[in-house]
């Protein structure tokens, strides 16, 4: 993976807004064990560039939705073949400019979600773990929160299951707790999911397991809410 400060990161897929803009001066698109789902691509409205090479190593994985010319195999071999007799050139846009109007624009937003992950990315160390659920903070970290090593950002991605974040954070930490690190696990869920796997505090109790977790508690179920204002139908 590119971690999330590496000079040529642009982050997640789902902020849309960049990369359109940089698919839109894409000749070629190369992606590696990418599954570009209904989230990723803004309910599949993404742009791609007139090319698009997919390296999967099952065929199966990719879906049918997003046109491509798909290579099979092993990912690490093709990646380095891909690049076996290329030559270093000058960067073809400025990442750095981009990233920088990118946050500009998310300042400016005013937004609490992004505000709030912002202070915990910055009390947060490289290798500590952040465990999500399924709330409306959990949809901005998704898209905003820098992931700067593999396994330290953890989702239930394509199931979308309530409930998940404090179990799997529990696997986690039992498997820190085993190798001696110092780690911190943090653990978001909203009031809503939290509710279905709340008895597993007792789990955290009785093996001394150091899992914070952030509750969001808004006294309603928030996505619910939203969906019932913006998509209930104008006759009913």
């Amino acid at each position: 993976m590119f971690a999330g400060d590496h000079p040529l990161s642009l982050g997640c897929i789902s902020r849309l807004g960049a990369v359109q803009d940089v698919f839109g001066q894409t000749d070629l698109l190369i992606s590696f064990g990418a599954r570009l789902t209904e989230f990723d691509t803004g309910r599949f409205g993404l742009q791609l560039p007139p090319q698009h090479i997919q390296v999967v190593e099952d065929e199966r994985y990719t879906g049918d939705r997003i046109p491509s010319t798909r290579v099979v195999g092993e990912i690490a071999a093709i990646a380095q073949a891909f690049g076996h007799g290329t030559t270093e050139r000058a960067p073809w846009c400025d990442v750095s400019t981009i990233k920088a109007r990118e946050a500009e624009r998310l300042e400016s937003l005013g937004q609490d979600s992004y505000a709030a992950l912002k202070l915990l990315r910055a009390a947060m160390h490289r290798n500590d773990v952040l465990v999500n659920d399924q709330s409306i903070l959990n949809y901005w970290a998704s898209a905003f929160f820098p992931c700067w090593k593999p396994g330290t950002f953890l989702y239930p991605s394509g199931s979308g299951t309530l409930g998940y974040a404090l179990p799997a954070a529990i696997g986690v930490a039992c498997a820190v707790k085993r190798s001696g690190e110092a780690r911190k696990i943090v653990c978001i869920a909203g009031d809503g999911g939290f509710q279905y796997t709340q008895h597993e505090l007792a789990t955290l109790a009785q093996y001394d397991l150091p899992v914070k977790i952030l509750l969001v508690n808004d006294d309603s179920y928030g996505v619910i809410a939203f969906f019932a204002t913006f998509h209930v139908r104008p006759d009913t």
